[in-house]
């Protein structure tokens, strides 16, 4: 970042030049990383990354971020930004992650977000174009832990 100077002649005799730093560093504790990032941009700008991310296969720091995304999603103390996106928006978690799943034909990206505490297999968060989407992707007999998950959820079971 830059540097200001400031002279400044308290002296007769020599004159003093101090220097101030424009910097600024920012500390949290580890246990509120992931409330950090919903507080700020970063989450959408997480998002839109792995969005954008459309090679066949994922790159590791892309792999990462979706694995941050996970961990908000699978923790019940978090809450979600009620502004900006809901769960199932077409930037929202839930969409940005199944995208992902699909694009990557990944089922275990796709069962883990189905597993994932805010998911937690209600087909109403999913939505039954995604589900339709999943079966056409990974076949039924790859799908049967999640349309599992899903049925045991369903309160007509």
């Amino acid at each position: 970042m830059g540097k200001a100077r400031k002279e400044v002649d308290d002296s007769r005799f020599i004159q003093v030049t101090k220097i101030y730093q424009c910097n600024a560093v920012m500390f949290w504790p580890r246990s509120r990383h992931l409330e950090v990032l919903l507080e700020t941009r970063l989450f959408s700008e997480i998002l839109q990354t792995i969005r954008r991310a459309t090679a066949s296969l994922p790159t590791t720091e892309t792999l990462s971020l979706v694995n941050t995304v996970l961990d908000i999603l699978s923790c019940p103390a978090l809450e979600l930004p009620s502004h900006g996106y809901g769960l199932r928006d077409y930037d929202g978690p839930v969409q940005v992650l199944a995208d992902a799943a699909l694009r990557w034909k990944d089922v275990s990206l796709w069962n883990r977000l189905v597993s994932s505490g805010k998911v937690d297999g209600d087909v109403e968060v999913l939505g039954m174009e995604l589900i339709s989407l999943a079966m056409d992707v990974f076949g039924w007999q790859c799908m049967s832990y999640s349309l599992c998950k899903m049925l045991m959820r369903c309160p007509e079971g």
